[in-house]
């Protein structure tokens, strides 16, 4: 095996939206429908870079009247975020082996970045991460 592209969001990390939109709903004082049409306005630019998580947390508390702090809108914001540690060991296996590359990508966004790189330090072993953001 040369090489092997692992995916982060869940392969390496479990993902529930329904999670996150609940978690910054309650911080905001909002609803999670209110938040899924907030974050549908920002569509695709959140996970290409055009929006980074303080541009969301400023239009979420513009849209909704907010009143928490940016970091517990970051904690709420990875509320959904959850390691799997039986795959991370796979891809740390996988990086040890003698001619293979191991890659991770992900079409994330710069608040869930700022999580992966605080709690999934394994992702420095590997030979290259491609963050969409």
């Amino acid at each position: 095996m040369k090489a092997v592209i692992l995916d982060i969001g869940n392969v390496l990390v479990h993902y529930d939206h329904q999670r996150t939109l609940a978690a910054v709903a309650e911080g905001a004082g909002s609803t999670t429908q209110e938040l899924r049409g907030i974050t549908a306005t920002l569509g695709a630019g959140l996970s290409i870079g055009a929006y980074n998580a303080r541009q969301l947390y400023d239009t979420i508390v513009e849209e909704t009247g907010a009143q928490f702090d940016f970091g517990d809108f970051s904690t709420r914001f990875c509320a959904g975020i959850t390691r799997d540690d039986a795959a991370l060991a796979y891809a740390i296996d996988l990086q040890n082996r003698p001619e293979t590359t191991v890659v991770a990508i992900s079409n994330t966004n710069d608040g869930h970045v700022r999580w992966l790189d605080e709690h999934l330090p394994e992702l420095k072993e590997f030979d290259l991460v491609i963050m969409s953001n």
